[in-house]
């Protein structure tokens, strides 16, 4: 049999978030499976709608931030513990990061290979919960 046209699919456990805390803002592993395991991201901002894109990027396009580490093995993590990100997400959205955690759960969108999330649907949780 032929597979050729056959791609193969990765297993990951959940849905595609986002977790916004003190310690820094991570992915889930269904995030990172669903944007395709992409080295290099742009981080997109709508103030005014209050929403954040990630979008799968090239390392020499502006703005290109790395995302996936191929070389981790069996890890399909991604944490940024960047100050500037977590104050720019906690300012727009008048967070208490220091004492909650914020989750948001994001849409993927094929034609613009970018993962959307609606910080308005954040659900909080106390820390160490």
């Amino acid at each position: 049999m032929d597979l050729s046209k056959f791609k193969p699919f990765t297993m990951v456990a959940g849905r595609s978030f986002m977790t916004i805390s003190k310690s820094g803002v991570s992915f889930s592993q269904a995030a990172v499976v669903e944007l395709g395991k992409p080295e290099y991201v742009v981080i997109l901002f709508n103030s005014a709608d209050k929403e954040m894109a990630i979008k799968v990027a090239t390392k020499d396009e502006e703005n290109a931030t790395t995302f996936f580490k191929k070389t981790k093995k069996n890890s399909l993590s991604v944490r940024w513990n960047n100050s500037l990100l977590k104050d720019q997400i906690k300012s727009m959205m008048n967070w208490d990061i220091e004492n909650y955690s914020y989750r948001v759960e994001g849409n993927y969108d094929d034609n613009s290979k970018a993962l959307f999330f609606d910080l308005t649907s954040a659900q909080r949780a106390q820390k160490g919960k």
